[in-house]
């Protein structure tokens, strides 16, 4: 049986910010169970990738310790246990395989390398002082500066019961297809390149030990379980999708780049160890906006965001950040007052990068701009902006014959399924001769009185009745009793409220009120993330959030 099949990552270990780099413990936890959740087949700890070189005997067994005890048996765990010097490669082996280790990685000898006879007898005495543990050797000739080659590795197969598994991260797809005709296809494959996975299964591989998993494991899960479902072409086409993700990573020396794709990705995992140093601002692929790049996951909707320096695009910056399946590739705002962790331009025109829908959340006044350049660029629009005109209004109709558009007055889940509940409510109270009067209070910064929520408010009890009321703005200087059939509205702006809304039926001797509290202007943006989430893909065609909520 074999040590795992699919996709195990090789993870990167978290430091503390503090003067020894100490390794952090509560991440590692965290980084653990994000990757078991998320689909990781096998645990490789204390790679290169893990960072092994710099740690000293004890804290590499400590890391080994703790990633076993941790796990409990969720899924293989495999231990890097590989050295140059094969006194110091038995001490840690013999060690971490009595801590429970599914499986030990012997790397190349590096430095003072050796001849193939010479690796041959070291690999030999290493496994057999683990007799009762998988060994997976560790071809990576670009790191070590020595190659393992096929009629050696057949040897040790041959000669070596526990040597059971090979990572072959030569590169050399000519070299594998020998290792496998050498062996008769008896030692379990594993590719230790992210862009060479599908090529290795077809030649009878078992998977990969993923440096992508780190970012994308359930991206490199299914990869790997298509191919063994017989679903060949849909795992070439995650290779494919990969691939991007892929040079990213390797744009400086591994784990630069990926230990900064897991800090993007929200989690803690500090900084590296000399001599490894963070991503250089200066290199072609090593700039931030690139570093930027790298978590974006292959199922992740990518966001445009209009207004993203005002307090709503903060707002939804910050929920994106913790959000799995959405990014944001690209910011719009004349003025960029706020820092960003993704591109900024001024204008749209500007932008460069790829979005699977916009999300606008600025000033009726460019909302005629944003759907035209939604429309030319064929991208699906969540217009979150209030206080639009009629025109403006009959311009999203006309532009959701050609693209999907996604206009809601609030973005907010309560209030939409209040609509709901108001439509019920409305004919019933009405009949029975309640009076219907509308209460919006706002922050002393909103512009448009009485806001958009309150006129979708009045909306849904009008639609509901059966014959419409009318809208009353303003009762001052009006001396007449209240007639029945109208509703009225009434604005409230001051100091920082977010959002208030009550909807009030005043009969003889009782009153029923709908309210709706916004304590934070999140709830606005978490509706218009998952507005965004929802248009991605859809044909043309005018939804509102109702669609997102049924």
């Amino acid at each position: 049986m074999s040590v795992f099949k699919g996709a195990a990552v090789a993870i990167i270990t978290p430091f503390h910010d503090d003067a020894d780099k100490t390794i952090n413990y509560d991440v590692f936890a965290d980084l653990i169970d994000y990757q078991i959740e998320h689909g990781t087949d096998a645990i490789v700890v204390c790679g290169s990738t893990g960072e092994a070189a710099t740690m000293t005997e004890e804290e590499h067994l400590a890391a080994c310790r703790f990633v076993i005890d941790y796990v409990k048996k969720r899924v293989p765990v495999i231990a890097g246990t590989g050295s140059n010097c094969t006194r110091t490669a038995i001490e840690l082996s013999r060690e971490v395989a009595g801590y429970g280790a599914d499986a030990l990685l012997l790397v190349t000898p590096y430095y003072n390398k050796g001849t193939q006879e010479g690796m041959y007898r070291h690999f030999r005495t290493v496994a057999q002082e683990v007799p009762g543990t998988d060994i997976i050797l560790y071809n990576v000739p670009s790191r070590t500066g020595g190659n393992i080659l096929p009629a050696t590795v057949a040897r040790l197969v041959r000669d070596v019961p526990n040597i059971t598994g090979i990572k072959e991260a030569s590169g050399n797809i000519s070299q594998i297809v020998e290792l496998m005709t050498d062996t008769d296809g008896k030692i379990e494959l594993y590719s230790g390149n992210d862009d060479q996975v599908v090529p290795l299964m077809s030649m009878g591989g078992l998977g990969v030990i993923s440096v992508v998993s780190n970012i994308a494991p359930q991206a490199m899960h299914d990869l790997c379980a298509k191919f063994f479902a017989g679903d060949i072409a849909g795992a070439a086409k995650l290779q494919r999708d990969t691939h991007a993700l892929f040079k990213n990573l390797f744009s400086e020396v591994n784990p630069i780049p990926v230990k900064k794709a897991v800090n993007l990705l929200g989690f803690n995992a500090g900084p590296l160890r000399m001599p490894l140093t963070e991503m250089s601002e200066a290199g072609p692929v090593g700039s931030s906006r690139s570093a930027r790049k790298m978590n974006y996951g292959v199922n992740m909707t990518k966001i445009i965001l209009h207004g993203a320096c005002g307090r709503m695009g903060r707002m939804i910056t910050d929920i994106v950040r913790k959000d799995e399946d959405a990014v944001i590739v690209a910011g719009v705002d004349a003025f960029q007052n706020a820092p960003s962790d993704f591109p900024l331009y001024k204008t749209l025109e500007e932008v460069t990068e790829q979005g699977d829908v916009l999300v606008d959340f600025s000033n009726s006044k460019v909302t005629d701009q944003v759907i035209d350049y939604c429309v030319s660029k064929k991208l699906p629009a969540v217009i979150c902006t209030t206080g639009l005109s009629a025109d403006q209004l009959t311009h999203l109709r006309d532009a959701s014959k050609v693209i999907p558009v996604l206009r809601s007055a609030n973005m907010s889940v309560g209030i939409n399924l209040l609509l709901n509940i108001l439509k019920e409510a409305a004919p019933k109270l009405a009949a029975a001769g309640f009076d219907i009067e509308i209460l919006e209070k706002h922050h002393n910064q909103k512009l448009d009185a009485p806001s958009g929520t309150a006129i979708a408010l009045a909306d849904a009890v009008n639609e509901a009745l059966p014959e419409p009321y009318a809208y009353v703005y303003d009762r001052s200087g009006r001396r007449e009793a209240r007639p029945q059939k109208e509703i009225g509205i009434s604005a409230i702006r001051g100091g920082t409220i977010p959002g208030d809304h009550d909807v009030i039926f005043a009969g003889e001797d009782e009153v029923v009120t709908f309210s709706h509290r916004a304590y934070s202007r999140a709830i606005f943006g978490k509706g218009a993330v998952a507005a965004a989430k929802f248009l991605s893909g859809k044909p043309a065609g005018l939804y509102d959030m109702q669609d997102v909520l049924a």
